[in-house]
């Protein structure tokens, strides 16, 4: 009996040996493909590019992101209107990662809401939010973050 376990017990070790080896080698992975930072600023460059000709922009950002950047509460960048806008839209891109989290300050004349989106699938195409429409804006904060390099980019749109 107690070679059985001995044996069973062996087993689980090696089990567990090989599930931490095939984790510290495919985390090794990941990071030789993270993109340089010249590729990310290219583009955020053109993301900026891109945004000029939005008809209905009322701000645009965009930034780069570091390993395992974690959203912090008050922190990004900030778009502070000089009369109240209406806010009817977000969207972003992202770059790099597979996803990342963004964080989306509204501060209206009356209140400030902070809205969190956690692991947004990443694509070049721009998505938006899932928000309602504000109004009375005077400015919004945006912020992103990533386990892994890669950028981001958001576009406050007003009404069509």
């Amino acid at each position: 009996m107690p070679a059985r376990r001995y044996g069973e017990r062996m087993r689980r070790i090696g089990l567990g040996a090989t599930l931490l080896l095939s984790a510290v080698l495919l985390s090794g992975c990941t990071g030789q493909n993270a993109p340089s930072p010249d590729a990310l600023q290219t583009w955020t460059d053109a993301q900026n590019d891109a945004a000029v000709s939005d008809t209905r922009m009322l701000s645009q950002t965009s930034s780069t992101t570091g390993e395992n950047e974690k959203l912090r509460a008050g922190e990004g960048a900030t778009a502070a209107f000089p009369a109240p806008e209406t806010v009817s839209e977000i969207v972003y891109a992202c770059t790099g990662p597979d996803a990342m989290s963004f964080e989306v300050e509204v501060s209206q004349k009356s209140e400030s809401t902070v809205l969190r989106f956690e692991d947004l699938p990443c694509s070049d195409q721009l998505t938006a939010l899932d928000l309602p429409e504000f109004t009375d804006v005077t400015q919004v904060r945006m912020n992103g973050a990533s386990a892994t390099a890669g950028a981001w980019s958001m576009t406050v749109r007003g009404p069509a």
